[in-house]
């Protein structure tokens, strides 16, 4: 569809910028590391920290309109999304 972009696309962006992911333990999703939450693995908030899924990533990051955004708490761009 138009405006959309598929989870690979935007993962390749923001592993990009530092992001990371890893199958953690028994979790039967993969978690998503920011950058900070990638370099301390050991002492994370999951929603903050990291994200466990690819629909958790994207419902607390990038379901929102279109437009080219700076975030706050990771100083990262993202393409946010139609809602």
């Amino acid at each position: 569809m138009t405006g959309e972009l598929t989870f690979n696309t935007i993962w390749s962006r923001l592993k990009a910028r530092g992001w990371r992911h890893q199958n953690h333990g028994i979790e039967l999703e993969t978690r998503y590391y920011t950058p900070r939450g990638w370099q301390s693995r050991k002492a994370t908030r999951r929603g903050t920290d990291y994200f466990l899924g690819e629909t958790e990533l994207l419902q607390n990051r990038l379901m929102l309109p279109i437009q080219s955004v700076r975030s706050r708490s990771h100083n990262i761009e993202v393409m946010r999304l139609h809602r």
